[in-house]
């Protein structure tokens, strides 16, 4: 009976500092969550192998990115007056091209990214509004191909173009939006690897 007591106890107190950790919302808070940091890195895919991060506080781009790598971006936000409700990609979306061999003309695609962050696509995002909120994104517009093309092999493939925005939301509705992400995969000619 005794140790059901202090078993009881410990498990009250754990719930009231989780509790605390939640920020109440404060009405008269009038300005938008802040980044705290936002970087990008390519993992990949064959070993995982890392490059990067870069931060992307600023704004980010880059060209030639090969197309075994995965996009990875982390980014934290802070609002310490009514807490990050959440982080979502505000923009996230890709293009390019498929042209056959040939042909004067060229198929335009475009695709979108889930807006969700990992975290809340597999269930595991911390719930309430903490006033400091991280998230990872990862994108992979090649995922599902283990040849990892997004074209026919025969047709040639322009340079893929993913371009993001995140967004971070606090416990007042207000929100911020981070600078551009460009990143630009390289292209393929028909008939390459």
């Amino acid at each position: 009976m005794r140790r059901g007591f202090r078993v009881g106890l410990q498990l009250m107190a754990l719930a009231l500092a989780v509790a605390s950790c939640d920020n109440k919302v404060d009405p008269a808070d009038t300005t938008p969550p802040v980044f705290d940091g936002l970087t990008v890195e390519f993992r990949r895919v064959s070993d995982n192998l890392l490059e990067g991060p870069v931060d992307a506080r600023n704004g980010y781009v880059v060209d030639n990115v090969q197309r075994d790598r995965r996009i990875v971006v982390k980014v934290s936000a802070t609002d310490p007056e009514s807490g990050v409700r959440n982080i979502r990609l505000a923009i996230g979306e890709y293009e390019f091209e498929c042209r056959t061999p040939g042909s004067e003309f060229a198929e335009y695609k475009h695709g979108t990214f889930t807006p969700l962050p990992d975290g809340e696509r597999t269930g595991t995002t911390v719930s309430g509004t903490p006033s400091l909120r991280n998230a990872t994104f990862t994108f992979d517009p090649y995922e599902g191909n283990a040849l990892r093309l997004v074209c026919p092999a025969t047709d040639e493939t322009t340079p893929l173009i993913v371009t993001l925005k995140l967004a971070a939301t606090n416990g007042n509705g207000l929100k911020t939006t981070s600078p551009e992400i460009s990143i630009t995969y390289l292209g393929r000619p028909p008939g390459q690897p």
